[in-house]
């Protein structure tokens, strides 16, 4: 009976034994699955990022593209406004009023390139560029941009200041002020 008893027990030791083994074995197996489903997520998840950071690059460039062709149809209102009247008045010779078109003309050009740049950034020929680098030509574009329109701005403020400067009487003062949207200088009490 002992031996028996004993045989049952080495059996059950047995038993237990390989039910431990197939319960290490199935954890180990769980485990893994887990692994596998948590490294396809991270994977996944790791590709939706890259694609979120490639579209956010892409809308900044847009919205910079955006912003840089909105300031160029203020500095060409600008000069269309300005040089529109200038050209027409009496207070230049024509010589004067030649140069002042070189001027223009220069600073035209100048504007015509920062379009250019722009142009490359949104031609499908420069895929291979990185969106780094065509934030970097974006953001030369707007400093080229913003050097031009100050230039011209200051052109402008120039020409007018000598118009009204030769203006001989109040009227034409006025007359000029009005026409280049100036305010209107009232007479102190």
């Amino acid at each position: 009976m002992d031996l028996k008893v004993q045989r049952l027990q080495n059996e059950t030791l047995r038993l237990q034994t390989a039910q431990k083994t197939m319960e290490y074995q199935l954890s180990r197996r769980k485990l893994r699955e887990i692994t596998d489903w948590a490294d396809m997520h991270r994977t996944q998840y790791e590709q939706y990022f890259t694609e979120l950071r490639h579209v956010k690059e892409a809308v900044r460039a847009s919205v910079a593209m955006e912003d840089i062709l909105r300031d160029q149809q203020q500095l060409i209102r600008e000069y269309q406004r300005v040089w529109g009247h200038l050209r027409h008045s009496p207070m230049f010779s024509p010589r004067e009023l030649r140069d002042m078109g070189r001027v223009y003309a220069a600073l035209l050009a100048a504007n015509h390139q920062v379009l250019r740049q722009v142009e490359v950034v949104a031609s499908e020929n420069t895929t291979s560029m990185g969106d780094a680098g065509r934030l970097a030509l974006l953001a030369t574009a707007a400093d080229h941009l913003a050097t031009v329109h100050r230039d011209l701005q200051r052109f402008n403020r120039q020409n007018i200041g000598i118009a009204l400067q030769r203006a001989k009487s109040t009227r034409e003062i006025a007359s000029l002020r009005q026409l280049y949207a100036l305010p209107t200088l009232t007479p102190k009490p």
